[in-house]
């Protein structure tokens, strides 16, 4: 059995993008790899973690692989969010939905894996929403973290200004998604569906503390009128995934986004 990841990736390269982006480079060695035949077993076995964070060139790459593999070779594509894959690579796998770990369980995990305070353990297990490969690569990377907030900055400064502050953050998204940072952009959405869950979770008294004490402000300002709000912000946001999906015009369906927010 063989694992490639992001990790594995990083540490073979010297490029910047390597630690946020599975490259075409990382394709060519899965796709060597699988055509050698194997010698101590019968089967060979892949896995590649972080799919959803394959390059357009990448998971075009690994198209034929995927649509003819040797019948030795099992290729598992392991992926936080299946939506961030192109419906090419979906349409030749069978999906395999894991439900999310309880949060209690993350908590233990990243007790048991970091040095990590209590107060960061129980905000990285409540923002994770169930996901154990996030919650480490998280533990891993600090910056990831840094870019969460980043990305709950951005939409709170959306939602407090006005038409222009809102056009202008569509804006710098829709470059970043056009200069080639897809998963940045649909890693910023995810961030903005997590943001929108913790307010209806305060709405109904069952947010965790600490999550986003900077903006506790604005939340609970969203929070006033009840759960229909955040709730109908959640639903535009999942919409604007899948425009970006159906390969809509990002710029397009970000500021639709962005000017249908409360």
């Amino acid at each position: 059995m063989q694992t490639f990841s992001l990790a594995r990736q990083a540490a073979s390269t010297d490029r910047v993008a390597a630690s946020r982006e599975l490259g075409i480079d990382t394709v060519r060695e899965i796709v060597r790899e699988i055509d050698l035949l194997p010698f101590e077993a019968d089967r060979k076995v892949y896995i590649v973690e972080d799919a959803d964070a394959l390059t357009d060139e990448a998971a075009n790459g690994l198209l034929k692989t995927l649509e003819e593999p040797p019948l030795y070779a099992t290729i598992v594509l392991l992926a936080t969010e299946d939506r961030r894959l192109p419906e090419t690579i979906r349409s030749r796998c069978t999906i395999l939905r894991l439900q999310p770990v309880p949060t209690t369980e993350i908590e233990s995990l990243l007790q048991s894996r970091t040095n990590l305070p209590l107060e960061t353990v129980t905000r990285i297990a409540h923002l994770s929403l169930g996901r154990p490969g996030w919650t480490l690569q998280v533990a891993a990377d600090s910056k990831m973290l840094v870019e969460h907030d980043a990305h709950v900055d951005a939409l709170v400064s959306a939602l407090t200004g006005g038409a222009t502050t809102r056009l202008g953050v569509a804006e710098k998204m829709a470059k970043r998604w056009s200069d080639g940072h897809r998963p940045e952009i649909y890693t910023t959405l995810y961030d903005w569906l997590g943001f929108w869950r913790y307010v209806m979770l305060h709405v109904t008294g069952n947010a965790p503390a600490g999550l986003y004490p900077q903006h506790q402000s604005t939340v609970d300002q969203l929070a006033a009128n009840g759960v229909e709000t955040p709730a109908r912000a959640a639903s535009r946001t999942l919409d604007a995934i899948s425009h970006l999906d159906a390969n809509v015009s990002a710029r397009m369906a970000i500021e639709t986004l962005l000017l249908d927010l409360p």
